[in-house]
């Protein structure tokens, strides 16, 4: 559904097929999870609780199966991090620095999260914040470099960006605007965790890291305004090449809208409930 509201003709027709030729995962929610590297904008700045965070509040969900609103991050005497359930803290020795769940609602705003692209080095990335580009910027091509729009791999890690970390990132089939052969392109995407470059692609195809646990924030981020975004996306897009792309009426938008509509609603109501 989410690939049927993508303007991009050979994008809905290609996408699907790129994902599993490139074992790419796919959540629950449609979206799917993709890697590429980043640069820290200040080097030698600790980023180890942005680290600590990011990895711990994804591990808790997608490989724990446990809500990050129940553990803290703690720090012991010696510096090092650890993570401790509620049940537990009273017991822990060192300083309560939050909970788990708190902190990374924060990530966007700590200082020491800041990343950039290689390339450009204009790109504002923080672990937590979707990152996004004017999608009428962004190229078609089925090359798998040198092409505007911020590029993703699955296990062709070398593939993107010479940075000095890597990230995993969710992607919305919605707003993909490019493929290659092992690369695609999109106008945004969410970095929701740093990972050891050399253990980047063993990180997102280990079988107990359940990605399907992973979205469910950001698909309710997603779905508002849907409607209208389907709708000026296409809008944009048409405008912009000459070739036909094919019709889809406001009717079969509405009807994909108010399935994904309900899937909003059933969503919201499993996160309140586990809250």
């Amino acid at each position: 559904m989410w690939c049927c509201l993508n303007p991009r003709a050979e994008v809905a027709d290609q996408l699907y097929r790129f994902l599993t030729d490139n074992s790419f995962r796919i959540t629950k929610q449609g979206f799917f999870v993709a890697l590429r590297n980043v640069v820290t904008v200040t080097p030698g700045e600790d980023n180890t609780l942005v680290q600590f965070v990011s990895n711990a509040y994804n591990k808790v969900k997608a490989v724990w199966k446990k809500n990050p609103a129940d553990y803290s991050v703690v720090k012991k005497d010696n510096g090092d991090l650890i993570l401790e359930s509620h049940n537990n803290i009273t017991k822990a020795k060192g300083t309560v620095v939050g909970s788990l769940s708190d902190l990374y609602k924060s990530l966007p705003e700590m200082k020491e999260n800041r990343f950039t692209d290689a390339h450009t080095r204009t790109f504002d990335i923080r672990v937590g914040r979707p990152v996004n580009m004017p999608m009428n910027e962004c190229n078609w091509s089925t090359a798998d470099c040198a092409h505007a729009g911020l590029h993703f791999t699955a296990d062709q890690i070398h593939y993107v960006g010479c940075g000095d970390t890597s990230v995993l990132v969710l992607i919305n089939p919605m707003k993909v605007v490019g493929i290659g052969a092992h690369k695609g392109r999109c106008y945004e995407y969410l970095p929701i965790m740093t990972v050891p470059r050399h253990e980047a692609t063993k990180i997102l195809h280990d079988i107990s890291f359940d990605t399907l646990e992973l979205d469910e924030d950001y698909a309710i981020r997603e779905l508002e305004s849907l409607e209208e975004k389907a709708k000026a996306g296409f809008t944009a897009e048409t405008g912009k090449y000459n070739f036909n792309l094919p019709n889809i009426s406001t009717v079969e938008i509405n009807n994909i809208v108010n399935s994904l509509n309900e899937m909003k609603a059933f969503i919201t109501n499993r996160v309140s409930v586990i809250k």
